[in-house]
């Protein structure tokens, strides 16, 4: 029976309430996957002395996993958590500042007469470090977030810490401190908890230059989401929109996603506002086809420009768009690195004949150049040399421009995955 215009209206809504490409999930119902990483931050928030360093590719979920992770602790008292984005300019007092502004604080206020004897003042724990003699002059050190945590801890709240984007932080001294703080609250046996959020280089930089903070900070890498993952996410939204998927509609819009949730998010969502658009309640490989196209046109222009700036040619028969689409494709490791012979397999599919590194090598070089870019980078040395996308979101982008543009088809699952 075909949906009625209000039914339409109303499941629209909905959809766009389950399915979030736009922000990260806060809804621990809606949680997918993840089930190793949360067992690994629930015994570290269990121990006194430790805390959490989650880094990984952008795009993988992070900040998702950050926001529901608390969700998932079973304690007997209330529990605290500011989670603030890091700034690129931030110092150490810009940091705890927007940290303590999200934990309200509030007293008995002395009123006259017996009318309102219960009023209170409401503020924040940023307010207590203000000093009224020279309101101007805001500075929070390091021995006065210590006091100051400890204190919520004292009162009877767990307390957990998000530092979320610390990678955008440049300013080595601010680092050093937030390491230092670290260190001094595991040496101490402090309560609270710190869970520090970024990309992969994060760990890197932060341990390299204090090594001292490394037993202290347990590291949990957040690789890019497996495909029962990704479907566990559709899965667990569309009995909500009382609505149901083909397998095959399912896998593809998962295998599309390359391990990136906000794209499986996007796909879901543009596919069950395209079935609900032509008055259905079952979503099918049509309706994922025409997802795809519009995320394509949807793009962000700077992924549009990017793609357009890599594989541009005056020549007609030029390859780029079909190398960095097998590029795309190519098996990567954990780190989304693939190597050159990786691309030898998708693009001699993609073409139809066979293709050797060599009558490639040059397309790679150029996408590591910035007059390509650079789309790709590299590592390794000449012998072992390894490419990946230099911005991990761009992936996807290409593999649904490649299929949009009617470069490739996925037959089965094991083609859509060479």
């Amino acid at each position: 029976m075909a949906l009625s215009d209000e039914e339409k209206l109303n499941l629209d809504y909905q959809a766009k309430q389950v399915f979030t490409p736009a922000t990260a999930v806060d809804e621990r119902d809606l949680f997918a996957g993840r089930l190793a990483q949360i067992d690994q931050v629930i015994a570290i928030l269990s121990q006194r002395g430790q805390h959490a360093i989650i880094f990984g590719e952008r795009g993988v979920g992070k900040t998702s996993f950050a926001n529901v992770i608390t969700r998932f602790l079973l304690t007997p008292t209330s529990v605290i958590k500011p989670h603030i984005n890091c700034k690129t300019n931030d110092s150490f007092t810009d940091i705890w500042k927007r940290v303590f502004s999200q934990v309200e604080c509030s007293r008995e206020k002395q009123t006259a007469g017996f009318q309102n004897a219960d009023a209170s003042d409401k503020f924040t724990m940023a307010d207590t470090f203000i000093n009224p003699h020279a309101p101007d002059r805001y500075e929070i050190a390091p021995d006065q977030v210590e006091a100051a945590l400890e204190r919520l801890v004292d009162a009877g709240s767990f307390v957990v810490v998000i530092l979320d984007e610390f990678d955008r932080i440049k300013n080595k001294d601010v680092q050093r401190e937030i390491a230092d703080l670290i260190k001094s609250m595991s040496d101490r046996g402090h309560r609270a908890k710190l869970l520090v959020v970024g990309v992969a280089d994060t760990v890197t930089d932060l341990i390299a230059e204090h090594q001292s903070v490394e037993r202290a900070l347990i590291q949990i890498p957040m690789p890019r989401m497996s495909v029962t993952e990704l479907e566990e996410i559709v899965k667990k939204a569309l009995p909500r929109l009382q609505m149901t998927i083909d397998d095959g509609a399912l896998n593809r819009i998962c295998l599309f996603s390359r391990g990136f949730p906000h794209y499986t998010h996007k796909l879901a969502l543009y596919a069950a506002l395209a079935a609900i658009e032509q008055g259905e309640r079952h979503i099918g490989l049509a309706h994922v086809a025409m997802a795809i196209n519009k995320t394509v046109n949807d793009a962000q222009h700077t992924q549009t420009a990017g793609y357009v700036k890599a594989t541009s040619s005056p020549r007609p028969d030029n390859l780029y768009r079909h190398v960095l689409l097998a590029c795309a494709l190519a098996i990567t490791n954990e780190l989304g690195y693939f190597a050159a012979s990786a691309v030898s397999v998708p693009l001699s599919k993609i073409m139809g004949k066979s293709y050797a590194v060599p009558s490639f090598a040059h397309h790679l070089k150029e996408f590591c150049d910035p007059s390509r870019g650079p789309i790709l980078e590299k590592t390794g040395d000449k012998y072992n040399v390894k490419f990946r996308f230099s911005n991990p979101m761009m992936q996807p982008f290409v593999v649904m421009k490649g299929f949009a543009d009617g470069l490739w088809k996925p037959i089965d699952s094991a083609e859509a995955t060479s």
